[in-house]
């Protein structure tokens, strides 16, 4: 009998984790930046967040942040070329607008773009992150625009200690990359943090060569109230570009190109940061950040972009300690101005101004009470689209929270929040609208989502459920009639309603001192319940998915990472009809050999073992049928490093 790929993962996962043993006493204590946009325990918020930590990274030995994300199994990713650099990541059944629906943040800094460009992980280097903080479904009063299915915060490392490495890799596909960092933190307060990579790879296929580099460096000056920073990057990306596959290329050859197309761009970022203690009781927080990018390359015709994202994020942390617990309060004022223009003679503007609050109130010992609010307005500018040019556009959007969290015990609580999301319609979203709809509406949602948590010395478990509705969702619809569309159909649309509920589980156990296992498991069910799809599935998204981990310290020297990523069967990206045949369900099979002596370490990883066939990324249209991004097959990377 042929079992399926699920049932392999599940088979392999009861394997690991049947051998537990009794669990004893632990409390919930994580402090998480998510929760209140400050460091609070995590217990405090009425929602599930998930820490991929800096332990969790160094046993992964990923090779990029998606390559990180993905083995959580909190996320589905979408891989145009396989090697982490161009992906989407999609949470709550978000298909082909999820890089609109799911926020990135970096130090609480937005990675999300004006227009339908997804935001580029890539620009963070793995060796840079202390954590990663991953808030599950909607968090529109606290973040805004864009909070819809998610918040994923990349928690960088600081100049506040003093340490360093360097490393080298070498891999499949010619793939290399030196890096290094050091952070010195001095007696009078003064801390600096430099970082450097360089990556060149060959690629897993025909015209898919890059070269990568980025650097960063950091100022610090803490005393005693608070602490100042400057921080500065500088990203080059050169990139070959495949195209897509169709059925007959992928059969003949999966690592041929179809395209002779390439993408060159360069990032500049600044940031300036405050933590000042004012009172006792209250601090203020905030950044300043400009990202300047500068694209240019050739995509069937010459192109040339670049966009301009500065923001001004200042706010209130204040904590007052009452009889029945602390009460913690955050406010603040978020403005975006995002730029962009390309060589087509367009020129955009975005100007995004928001106000907050969120208070948590001790009910008593155990209960705590979550209320938050946002009011938004968002004013484009020169918007243009084939039936006129030179528009403006004014909008706005009121949000609303509430939840709470019980702590049953120092071991376990309960939560249950209602969160309102919204987003605005992009700077390309309006410039591709029906003839009869001048501006898109604002998305708006409502999430309902109720958790419990378990915390012992040996063994933890989340599970969360939840329950989306979304109305006027922002998408493209490919076949509606419009007299502007390619082969007179296609349009940005505000759909009238749509639907997405499911359960996410996660799981750990120490099975021994030296080993450790653990599952994610998620079960989506995204449905368009209204529009020309109406009750189809979300295109891309797949109803269930599994991640197994196991990681086994076989000496004070030598450790073993295994991961197994399990995505079940989904309809081709744009195949709203769901009539075209699915992508078939993958079970993706990774390994790590760890070592580390005195200040050394090195690490061997297979990622692919069984050396799957499958697709990154697949997509239907009427004209070309099946598109195809393939991904590599088993590949191999070898690394050895120092740390001081």
């Amino acid at each position: 009998m042929k079992h399926s790929r699920l049932y392999q993962a599940v088979l392999l996962g009861t394997s690991l984790i049947s051998a537990a043993a009794v669990a004893q006493e632990n409390t919930l204590s994580t402090v998480v930046v998510s929760a209140t946009r400050s460091e609070q325990s995590e217990n405090l918020a009425p929602a599930m967040i998930s820490v991929i930590d800096s332990q969790q990274i160094a046993r992964s030995n990923a090779n990029t942040l998606a390559d990180l994300l993905r083995s959580s199994g909190m996320v589905q990713v979408r891989d145009t070329l396989g090697d982490g650099s161009r992906v989407s990541v999609s949470m709550r059944g978000f298909g082909q607008n999820t890089s609109n629906n799911v926020l990135i943040l970096v130090d609480g800094r937005r990675l999300n773009n004006p227009t339908l460009e997804a935001p580029r992980l890539s620009s963070v280097a793995v060796h840079d992150i202390a954590r990663i903080e991953i808030t599950h479904g909607s968090a529109g009063a606290l973040y805004g625009d864009q909070a819809v299915g998610g918040v994923i915060n990349i928690i960088t490392k600081t100049s506040t200690e003093t340490r360093g490495s360097i490393q080298i890799s070498s891999g499949s596909d010619d793939t290399n990359s030196l890096q290094a960092n050091i952070s010195h933190s001095y007696d009078n307060g003064i801390g600096i943090r430099l970082s450097g990579k360089h990556a060149v790879s060959d690629g897993y296929r025909d015209n898919n060569d890059s070269e990568f580099d980025t650097y960063t460096g950091e100022l610090s000056y803490q005393h005693n109230s608070g602490e100042l920073f400057i921080e500065k990057q500088k990203i080059n990306d050169d990139l070959r570009l495949p195209g897509a596959l169709n059925d007959t290329d992928l059969a003949e050859d999966r690592r041929q190109s179809s395209k002779d197309d390439f993408s060159n761009g360069t990032t500049d970022i600044l940031i300036f940061g405050i933590d000042q203690v004012l009172t006792d009781n209250l601090s203020l927080l905030g950044e300043y950040s400009k990202r300047e990018s500068n694209n240019y390359g050739y995509l069937g015709a010459n192109f040339n972009n670049g966009s301009t994202v500065e923001s001004l994020t200042p706010r209130l942390s204040g904590e007052w300690d009452l009889n029945q617990g602390t009460l913690y309060l955050t406010g603040g004022f978020d403005q975006i101005q995002s730029n962009y223009e390309n060589s087509w003679g367009s020129k955009y503007r975005q100007d995004l101004r928001a106000f907050y609050l969120q208070t948590i109130i001790p009910l008593n010992s155990s209960l705590d009470l979550t209320l938050g609010a946002r009011h938004s307005r968002v004013e484009d500018k020169n918007l243009s689209s084939f039936t006129s040019k030179s528009r403006n556009n004014k909008e706005s959007a009121t949000v609303k929270e509430i939840g709470l969290s019980w702590q049953l015990n120092p071991q376990q609580r309960l939560f249950v929040r209602r969160d309102e999301s919204f987003r605005f319609a992009n700077l390309d979203e309006h410039g591709f609208t029906l003839p009869s709809v001048e501006f898109l509406k604002p998305q708006e949602g409502t999430s309902w989502e109720m958790g419990w948590q378990r915390q012992l010395d040996d063994s933890s478990i989340t599970t969360s459920l939840y329950h989306l509705t979304l109305k006027n969702e922002i998408l493209y619809d490919a076949e509606i009639a419009n007299p502007f569309g390619f082969g007179g159909k296609g349009a940005n649309i505000n759909l009238d309603d749509s639907r997405r509920q499911g359960v996410i589980i996660e799981f750990s156990q120490t099975l021994t001192p030296a080993l450790l296992a653990g599952a994610t498991y998620t079960y989506t069910d995204a449905e368009l319940t209204s529009g020309s799809f109406k009750g189809n599935a979300v295109p891309f998204v797949a109803e269930h998915t599994l991640n197994l981990f196991t990681d086994y310290q076989f000496s004070s020297q030598w450790s073993l990472f295994v991961d197994g990523q399990y995505t079940g069967s989904r309809y081709q990206d744009d195949d709203n009809l769901n009539v075209q045949r699915q992508i078939p369900e993958q079970f993706i099979l990774n390994t790590a050999v760890n070592y580390k002596r005195d200040n050394w370490f090195a690490s061997f990883k297979v990622n692919n073992l069984s050396n799957e066939k499958y697709d990154g990324y697949a997509i239907y249209s009427a004209f070309s049928g099946a598109n195809h991004y393939p991904a590599p097959e088993r590949n191999l990377k070898l690394t050895l490093g120092y740390r001081f």
